[in-house]
């Protein structure tokens, strides 16, 4: 039964990988995609996917180029059990990245207007780093709290 399962994800990955590349000519594939269960990849028609190399994807991962956007993952990357990677502007994975089970990468935030969180807008410079800084300082504060009890 397993080998029958294999199977299916290795014919699954080849049709899934093939009709990016024949279909999306802005996803430059030079390598192989490893999969070992389903996985997402969602490429706006003006973003850029570039992958450089031989990745493995687990079950449930997400690698989405949003409008105007680049992602480029070189050689021997490894993502783990539902990994998100969601690009709005530009992110580059470096060689021989191990990505643990759930991690979420975003290049950009939600806006906020008037206090209130906009779905549909997002920013990917201004302020960013500032927010940062802030929700850093908040985990601090949990730690803090929660080791006193």
């Amino acid at each position: 039964m397993l080998r029958i399962i294999n199977l299916f994800f290795r014919v699954y990955n080849v049709i899934y990988i093939s009709h990016l590349n024949f279909f999306y000519k802005n996803v430059n594939i030079k390598g192989h995609v490893l999969s070992e269960g389903f996985f997402k990849i969602d490429v706006s028609k003006s973003a850029n996917l570039n992958i450089l190399g031989t990745i493995v994807l687990r079950s449930n991962v997400l690698l989405a180029v949003r409008d105007n956007a680049s992602l480029t993952i070189k050689d021997n990357c490894f993502f783990n059990r539902y990994t998100s990677i969601v690009c709005r502007e530009n992110i580059k994975v470096g060689k021989n990245s191990i990505f643990g089970e759930g991690v979420k990468i975003y290049d950009n935030d939600h806006k906020i207007i008037n206090g209130v969180v906009c779905r549909d807008k997002f920013s990917t410079k201004k302020n960013y780093n500032r927010r940062f800084l802030l929700d850093w300082k908040w985990c601090k504060y949990i730690k803090r709290i929660n080791c006193k009890r």
